[in-house]
């Protein structure tokens, strides 16, 4: 019995082994392999640009963070001053993102009271613009969406005032810059 026990105890042992080590003729991994879609999110990047202002006049900024919608928002608001607070977590599916502003977000509430001079918007057209094309841009830029839509924080059209403007974004249609703005304004 003891012999069965020690010879049961020891291929165990080495099957457990065997099984944490590297295939035989495989290569250790380096840290030049390209990292899979599902752990981008989460690895430092190098050498990534927040592009902030009106398409055709951005300005570009060192991003040092991760790939993730979220953060990339958040280090624009740092950066400019803006609230750009998020009614809900982006949602991405074919290389699409979806965001959804909260209500007390600057695209609803107008230019903060004291901008950033090099941030600085005029009116609240300017800003809504400003804010739509920074975070389209930047998140196709770091996180290498081919699109970004701004819905309400009901998945429905993004509709609102602000400045003595209305705008209408439509959910269903993905975001095509301030240089195309007039379609989303209403008179």
């Amino acid at each position: 019995m003891d012999l069965k026990y020690n010879l049961l105890l020891g291929c165990s042992v080495l099957l457990l082994l065997t099984g944490c080590a590297p295939e035989m003729g495989s290569e250790p991994s380096s840290s030049s392999e390209q990292p899979s879609s599902s752990s981008i999110a989460s690895e430092p990047l190098e050498e990534k640009t927040l592009l902030i202002g009106k398409n055709g006049l951005q300005k570009e900024y060192e991003y040092t963070g991760i790939a993730d919608p979220q953060e990339v928002i958040e280090a624009i608001a740092s950066l400019t001053g803006w609230n750009l607070e998020l009614a809900a977590q982006p949602e991405a599916e074919n290389n699409q993102v979806k965001i959804a502003f909260a209500q007390g977000a600057s695209i609803f509430t107008g230019p903060p009271e004291h901008q950033k001079e090099e941030f600085h918007v005029f009116d609240a057209q300017d800003l809504v613009f400003t804010i739509l094309d920074s975070v389209s841009s930047s998140l196709m830029e770091i996180c290498g969406y081919d699109g970004v839509y701004f819905i309400a924080d009901d998945g429905g059209d993004l509709a609102f005032e602000n400045g003595g403007f209305s705008f209408v974004f439509p959910a269903g249609n993905l975001y095509e810059g301030s240089e195309n703005g007039e379609q989303y304004l209403i008179f």
